[in-house]
């Protein structure tokens, strides 16, 4: 109870709300400048990607992580603008809810209550909301953090005080003597001759609820658009429980209608009632506070609970059964209370906090995906799991959206939305590319005579099951690592994988190309022949190989071995579309050509365009051969092409050796003579990178 004596009254909820709302305001306003900022700054990024990601952590990141600081640092003193702009104030509560004058928290009381404001806004701002119903009007991290929000008398304003009047709030000490000054007040006299009607339940505290119940549909809303999965269906279903434990008093009292009147006492429900006349009424009994009341007869009892109802409406009713009640039944106290307004709502409470403790250990979906991974199909993966001799991407793992749609571990995937595939890194790019969410497959089944056609709309994320004794495991999570971050720890993956499957062809190969990076070349060209003595028709072993005789020095090897590549890839005359394996045959042969026969590198860079134009390379070695060729006009094209593709696939040593070229040209943009060192042109090419 907060002492007026001490010059200071409990603040109302519409205050606290009020104060909330500018500080929100201010946070919302700073937040919005610096991301401008922020957002002016990263234009300067050249590359695309890297901005969108950097904004994308900076709204993810960045808003939570201020409003946390800025509500941790107005909770250590006791003070908010908004607040501040009320006449608000946060104090810590000592001597049994007394509160010292000029009492202000300490940075750890303030770190508490902000905790306090985080798990309250989980349950869809439960936390806060409490604050309504609250018998101090405090919300969760009030009670965690053992403070509360007042209104200083001196400083509250006429407004505050008019507010506080016509609320009539009532601590928790005054309506425990609800029932006395019920008892002593005195009965009007023509309250005997009125009926009184009233409804056990309040249709504004149902609508607050409706509220919270809005949000729950924006999860399923949510759920449709991420597929449906267990961990967020306990979430949805915890916090509808959650939403059903508050409401549940309001809900359960507006099926019900307490009705006085000269004939006796009757409960009215939806689905029937129940009387008690006057001449069978042997007692009542109360609570303290009036929130549950009984009547009791000879034969039946009615009981029911006013706790929806304010104090007035609630001494109202005991006033016009008094008027009524015969001289020999008497008013007593009671400290009992109703099961059927109690235990559902407990119930639902307990039940919503089990879900969503189990939503967190389901784990709720944080995106879309197809969950399937897949590799070029070779003779090991032929061999275990039974599949034809043709090209497609063998289906290693699968999980989620794809399990669902029925695609299965072995499966060889031929085609994608019409597209022939012929590796995980065709497959990849296709899907990165596609700009869907829906896509159409063509698999061959192990002992299917015919292909299957199966159609998978992306959906939540799950994990697969992995399997720590199958090969696959450790070959997958060794091609997990695109960025090289952890060589060594994938290279003894590769090597349990071999370990556990001897055969396992295309293992050899991704090692042998980690042993090349790291300089190891004649353990990468052991892995070569080996991937190669397994799986001869191999194309990709076969390029890997021929980089290898490159580097040593054996273009004559290199270039059959090239020639090899090709012809097993299938590149004369096949598909062109996202082919990245044959792009990245021919990119490597005009690699090849650069340093043998620069009159060979353009037909070998145009065809890797020609299969897929998202490699920069091809691009790069074309504006150094038509300089070369003193064809300055197609240079600067193919310059400027490379210059547009995203940081991270140029590399800068090129884009200097460019540069260098390029501004030695006599040629200019207008096809005159001139001295001027920016040579950029604005002309398009008609192919460009994806």
């Amino acid at each position: 109870m907060i002492s007026e004596s001490e010059g200071v009254r409990q603040a109302t909820f519409l205050q606290r709300a009020g104060a909330y709302s500018i500080d929100s305001g201010i946070l919302l306003g700073l937040w919005f400048v610096a991301f401008l900022a922020a957002g002016g700054a990263l234009t300067a990024v050249e590359d695309e990607s890297t901005e969108s990601d950097l904004i994308a952590i900076f709204i993810i990141f960045f808003g939570p992580v201020s409003w946390f600081m800025y509500q941790w640092a107005c909770n250590s003193v006791g003070v908010s603008p908004g607040k501040k702009v009320l006449r608000l104030a946060v104090e810590p509560t000592t001597n049994a809810g007394r509160l010292p004058p000029r009492a202000r928290p300490r940075p750890g009381t303030g770190l508490m209550r902000t905790i306090g404001q985080v798990i309250g806004a989980v349950p869809l701002g439960l936390g806060f909301w409490w604050a309504l119903w609250d018998s101090e009007g405090r919300a969760w991290h009030d009670r965690l953090a053992g403070t509360r929000v007042v209104c200083r008398e001196s400083t509250a304003g006429v407004a505050a005080r008019v507010w506080d009047g016509l609320r009539r709030t009532r601590t928790k000490e005054q309506q425990q003597l609800a029932l006395k000054e019920a008892l002593e007040q005195e009965i009007p006299a023509t309250l005997a001759n009125a009926p009184l009607e009233i409804r056990l339940g309040r249709w504004w505290m149902v609508a607050l609820q409706l509220f919270h119940v809005v949000f729950v549909l924006d999860i399923l809303l949510l759920a449709r658009a991420l597929g449906w999965d267990w961990g967020l269906l306990a979430l949805i279903g915890g916090l509808f429980l959650l939403i059903l434990a508050g409401s549940w008093p309001e809900l359960y009292g507006l099926t019900q209608k307490i009705v006085i009147s000269a004939a006796g006492v009757s409960l009215e429900r939806l689905w029937g009632s129940k009387s008690v006349p006057w001449y069978a009424v042997t007692g009542v009994q109360a609570r303290p506070d009036l929130a549950d009341m009984r009547i009791k007869g000879f034969q039946t009892q009615l009981t029911w609970s006013s706790s929806a109802l304010s104090i007035d409406k609630r001494k109202g009713v005991l006033l016009a059964i008094r008027a009524r009640l015969p001289e020999s039944a008497r008013v007593e106290e009671w400290t009992g209370q109703q099961l059927a307004t109690f235990a559902p709502g407990a119930l639902a409470g307990a039940a919503g906090v089990t879900l969503l403790f189990a939503s967190s250990l389901l784990g709720v979906p944080a995106g879309k995906a197809l969950g399937m991974r897949c590799s070029v199909a070779s003779a090991y993966s032929r061999e275990r799991f039974d599949l034809p001799n043709e090209q497609g991407c063998v289906v290693l793992r699968v999980s989620g959206a794809a399990e669902r749609a029925g695609i299965r571990q072995g499966d060889l995937m031929i085609e994608m939305d019409g597209v022939p595939i012929v590796s995980g890194a065709q497959f990849s790019i296709l899907f990165e590319n596609s700009g869907h969410d829906e896509f159409e497959f063509v698999m061959i089944r192990p002992g299917q005579p015919q292909p299957l056609t199966f159609r998978v709309k992306m959906g939540p994320t799950k994990g697969p099951r992995e399997d720590r004794s199958d090969p696959l495991f450790y070959y997958l999570r060794a091609r997990s690592d695109t960025e090289r971050e952890h060589i060594e720890r994938d290279i003894q993956d590769y090597t349990r994988a071999i370990q556990m499957a001897p055969g396992f062809d295309i293992a050899y190969m991704y090692r042998g190309e980690l042993y090349q990076e790291r300089g190891d070349l004649e353990a990468a060209r052991a892995d070569y022949l080996r991937a190669i003595e397994l799986s001869p028709d191999l194309g990709v072993a076969h390029r890997w190989l021929a980089t290898l005789d490159q580097e040593e020095g054996d273009t004559a090897s290199a270039l059959r071995r090239f020639e090899s590549g090709i012809a097993l890839d299938k590149c004369e005359g096949g598909f062109t579309r996202y082919n990245i394996e044959c792009a990245e045959d021919y990119l490597l042969l005009a690699g090849f050509y650069t340093g043998t026969d620069i009159e060979k590198v353009r037909p070998a860079a145009e065809r890797s365009i020609e299969f897929y134009s998202g490699f920069a390379e091809p691009y790069y070695q074309l504006a150094v051969v038509h300089y070369f060729l003193d064809e300055d006009l197609e240079a600067r094209r193919y310059a400027e092409t490379y210059y547009h593709f995203p940081q991270h696939d140029v590399e800068p040593e090129k884009v200097a050796a460019l540069e260098a070229l390029l501004e030695e040209s006599s040629f200019n943009c207008d096809g005159a003579l001139e001295d001027a060192p920016h040579w950029h042109c604005p002309i398009p090419l008609e192919t460009s990178p994806p």
